[in-house]
């Protein structure tokens, strides 16, 4: 089980789980939990996929909701901001989505979900970027950044 997650909306939660789930090998079911704004449909180009699977290829298929099953090797799931939610008890894996502001970099240092990897979303085309790179890798020395 694999979880998305925003400190808050709109930083690229729905966009990375859908290219994530694209890239695994092996069934894949790719669900959207976020409930104040489930988008996976719309970006995919779908109507509606509540309370139903849909099969996007031969390996992956989405859904909405909470409340999923079937016989899949890989479960990523999108939950937008939601971090109360029971799934991220149940995760192997979360990836906490933020920006690049003094707000979001408190957030993370004091954040209770502490096996997330932390993924800044943010492009470095300015000089305050740089000033950021640069304030991120004093806080989380062991950090990396990679480039698209």
């Amino acid at each position: 089980l694999i979880l998305f997650a925003g400190l808050s909306g709109g930083v690229g939660t729905t966009c990375l789980a859908i290219n994530y789930a694209f890239e695994l090998e092996g069934a894949t079911l790719l669900v959207d939990a976020n409930e104040s704004n489930p988008e996976i449909a719309q970006y995919l180009g779908i109507h509606r996929i509540e309370n139903r699977i849909e099969r996007i290829s031969k390996e992956l298929s989405i859904t909405q909701g909470r409340n999923f099953s079937g016989s899949y090797s890989n479960y990523v799931v999108d939950i937008g901001n939601d971090l109360t939610s029971p799934l991220i008890g149940a995760a192997d894996e979360i990836f906490l989505i933020c920006r690049t502001s003094a707000s979001a970099l408190y957030k993370v240092k004091r954040n209770l979900i502490t096996n997330a990897t932390i993924v800044f979303n943010f492009a470095e085309r300015s000089k305050m970027h740089q000033k950021w790179r640069e304030q991120i890798s004093k806080e989380f020395p062991r950090g990396r950044f990679a480039r698209p």
